[in-house]
């Protein structure tokens, strides 16, 4: 029996709500007891399907080497990103994180660019390493946290020569 202040749509709504969580109880259902059977499916047959007969547990334990390692060690030295190109002061200086940073004066008021490498932060200038400042990235990580007051950052930075001018 409908009251005077219920409307024919509150007897959807409510058999929505009643429907509604018995869905989400034969979700939670589906989910606790076909998940050991799903994960096998997806490790096995699904993986056997879509790698060729091998279950992709196999797969993925099995170790296959890729690169030999004088290949990996040389490709090394190629892996370097390009900051940008930076002018030199007349006594050889740049500004970086807000700081001088030295170069140095054999190659002052001339153009240099900046990449980022493994070994650290390399000034280059016709493909060539001039300089190279090692600690760059723990400089960049202390530069990004100016609240931390343990880290500070050095009045100025000092690119140290490179020894390797063969370096790409």
């Amino acid at each position: 029996m409908l009251r005077a202040s219920q409307t024919p749509h509150y007897n959807h709504f409510v058999e929505f709500c009643y429907v509604r969580v018995e869905v989400i109880h034969r979700i939670k259902f589906l989910r606790y007891y076909l998940k050991a059977a799903y994960v096998h499916y997806r490790n096995h047959v699904r993986g056997q399907q879509a790698l060729r007969g091998d279950p992709a547990i196999t797969r993925l334990m099995e170790y296959t080497p890729t690169v030999l390692p004088g290949g990996l060690a040389s490709l090394e030295a190629y892996a370097c990103y390009e900051i940008g190109r930076k002018h030199l002061s007349p006594t050889g200086c740049l500004r970086l994180l807000g700081r001088e940073a030295h170069v140095g004066e054999a190659w002052a008021d001339s153009d240099v660019m900046l990449y980022e490498s493994l070994d650290g932060l390399e000034a280059r200038r016709g493909g060539q390493c001039l300089a190279i400042l090692r600690d760059y990235r723990t400089f960049k990580q202390i530069a990004c946290c100016p609240w931390d007051s343990r880290l500070v950052l050095p009045e100025a930075f000092y690119f140290e020569p490179s020894v390797s001018l063969g370096r790409p």
